[in-house]
């Protein structure tokens, strides 16, 4: 995920050390060659699928370090413009 979001923000060189630690820690380069695919597809839109808003949330969270505070909150804004609203 967090590697997917690096992709789609084009930081080169964060994603080339996320990229290597992934093949240090038991990535295929299959595997790392799919999360570029899939980077270019709507992402938000396949989490969403996997478990709704809730999900959809928590991945944003653990993204904030790398795709910093305004894209979270245009994330945010995506994912409240998306999701059912709970009542």
């Amino acid at each position: 995920m967090i590697l997917a979001a690096l992709i789609g923000c084009q930081a080169q060189t964060e994603c080339r050390v996320f990229l290597g630690a992934a093949l240090s820690n038991g990535v295929s380069p299959v595997e790392a060659k799919e999360v570029d695919h899939y980077a270019g597809d709507p992402v938000l839109s396949r989490l969403a699928g996997a478990g709704g808003d809730h999900v959809l949330l928590d991945a944003l969270s653990q993204l904030v370090p790398y795709i910093g505070y305004p894209r979270t909150l245009n994330g945010l804004a995506a994912i409240n413009e998306i999701a059912p609203a709970e009542g």
